[in-house]
């Protein structure tokens, strides 16, 4: 690892894609164009930032990549630097690249890019980027609300006692040994194979990605398939096969997000899972080393109403707990 690897430079590319991405949005939107006056009118109220920067992803991260000398330029106060500025600009603006071709809207999304640290020097170089790049403090607010209030998401720190309060968290793209994630998992494990429902990524520092996701829509459910969900939502995990909202072909890329880091989950059915994702990634299954899931687990609040045992959050709280505890 170098200085090189900075997660304030990744993130600072990210939100030059995302806020381009919401600013085609607004500039496409048929309300807007008409002035109309009522929020139900414009469809840029109507999508989530994943359905924008979806939507104009490509188009994005081509300008970005255009423009990584002048954007570098901007950025470089705040970067770290050795002692030649000219291969420092060469090297920072070629990661720049690798990790813009290399990305996707979800991995630029549920990743942890942009956090609490960098956000103050990233939204400082926003500033001096030319006005046409700059979006209204007002749409600036409406992209933070956005990126918060997806139905069948959370991102946030947990805490034991005291109310969740939801901040945009993405994944670093930075290189560093002894990163750690605690994943739960659930879902319904079926005749014709394991299909995910509630995923939550847990890191060190109690911040937290909790997903919900739709059913695959390629997944043919046979008569017993059907019964076995229904039992499984009658009687373990109370989640509904049908209830969701993130796509569940995104579900690669997001946890091929974490590919970089130790991964610790429990139980045979989730480790599986998880490894044939991530085949060289570090999973680590805590029920080997003499872990087994208590049968009732403390209230995660989670944003469903259902058993705590069959949880994602909770199950990923518990695997948090006892990895750091020292067994």
């Amino acid at each position: 690892m170098t200085f090189y690897d900075n997660v304030d430079w990744v993130g600072f590319l990210s939100e030059n894609v995302m806020r381009k991405c919401t600013s085609w949005t607004l500039a496409d939107c048929p309300g807007c164009q008409d002035e109309m006056r009522n929020d139900i009118l414009h469809h840029h109220h109507q999508l989530s930032l994943l359905d924008k920067v979806q939507n104009h992803f490509e188009k994005a991260r081509g300008e970005v990549i255009g423009s990584l000398p002048a954007l570098y330029k901007i950025f470089s106060p705040s970067l770290p630097h050795s002692s030649d500025p000219k291969k420092d600009a060469i090297i920072y603006c070629n990661l720049g690249k690798t990790f813009l071709l290399t990305s996707s809207p979800q991995a630029l999304y549920f990743g942890r890019y942009i956090n609490s640290l960098n956000d103050r020097c990233i939204s400082e170089a926003m500033v001096k980027i030319n006005s046409d790049c700059k979006v209204t403090s007002f749409e600036r607010v409406m992209i933070t609300r956005e990126m918060l209030t997806i139905r069948g998401s959370e991102v946030g720190v947990y805490k034991e006692s005291a109310p969740v309060f939801p901040h945009f968290c993405l994944t670093s793209f930075e290189i560093r040994s002894n990163m750690q994630v605690y994943i739960g998992v659930d879902g319904f494990t079926l005749p014709c194979g394991f299909i995910v429902k509630e995923i939550c990524f847990l890191y060190p520092n109690w911040e937290f990605c909790h997903l919900l996701f739709k059913p695959p829509t390629d997944q043919n459910l046979s008569d017993v398939d059907k019964r076995t969900i229904r039992y499984t939502t009658m009687n373990l995990n109370n989640l509904n096969y049908l209830d969701g909202d993130v796509p569940y072909n995104c579900l690669n890329d997001i946890i091929q997000s974490v590919q970089l880091y130790d991964v610790y989950t429990y139980s045979e059915v989730a480790m599986k899972f998880l490894q044939d994702i991530l085949p060289t990634t570090m999973i680590t299954n805590i029920q080997t080393q003499g872990f087994e899931m208590p049968s009732t687990l403390p209230d995660p609040m989670c944003f469903r109403q259902h058993n705590h045992r069959y949880c994602a959050k909770a199950k990923a709280i518990a695997v948090k707990k006892f990895v750091e505890s020292g067994h």
